[in-house]
């Protein structure tokens, strides 16, 4: 099996248990049902409940501030880019030939291609100073 395929595996099956040791006081039957599902079923080692396991707590190692930075970027731009089309009246799956962007620098290509493919952009360009467009 591929690595990209393994990690994603790995990814779903943590935030599964995670999620599920965090609902589990507010549906302790559903989250039990999968917890003994996911978990108790490979690992018999785990304890026996759901109820009997500690609360998650954040890892900070897993904390990326910049992708939380450069994904805030693209959520302003994404809702910017909507508006701009809700106020001309195109639709969203309308495809546009052209964005500019004002910013003081570009965003790396792995978050351009989420705002191209969010927006249905062909085109982009990044400027810092954009005379005629805004103020």
């Amino acid at each position: 099996m591929e690595q990209d395929k393994i990690n994603a595996y790995m990814t779903l099956y943590t935030a599964l248990v995670t999620i599920c040791k965090c609902a589990a006081p507010m549906i302790p039957f559903m989250t039990e049902d999968i917890y003994q599902n996911l978990v108790r079923s490979v690992d018999q080692t785990a304890p026996e409940s759901i109820h009997l396991c500690d609360f998650p707590v954040a890892n900070e190692v897993y904390i990326d501030a910049e992708l939380e930075k450069n994904m805030d970027e693209v959520l302003k731009i994404v809702v910017m880019g909507r508006a701009c089309r809700n106020s001309a009246n195109i639709k969203n799956r309308q495809p546009i030939g052209n964005m500019f962007v004002k910013a003081p620098s570009a965003l790396p290509e792995f978050f351009v291609e989420i705002i191209e493919d969010e927006l249905s952009v062909n085109n982009h360009r990044w400027k810092s100073f954009l005379p005629g467009l805004t103020q």
